[in-house]
């Protein structure tokens, strides 16, 4: 899940910012964005995908 909020944070600020005209998220500071996005967004994200499975599918 944080590698999940990780790729995130790279297609956010590094690829798809200026394309869709949100250049001021390039210019944001990376490193408070990145830890922002690995640890308060992938982890949350990914535990709420793990509980959304059905219990067959968590223990397999």
């Amino acid at each position: 899940a944080t590698l999940f909020g990780i790729a995130l944070w790279f297609v956010n600020f590094n690829i798809l910012a200026v394309p869709i005209g949100r250049p001021w998220f390039a210019e944001a500071p990376a490193i408070p964005q990145f830890i922002y996005h690995a640890i308060f967004f992938g982890p949350p994200l990914g535990l709420y995908f793990a509980s959304r499975l059905p219990f067959s599918a968590r223990s397999a």
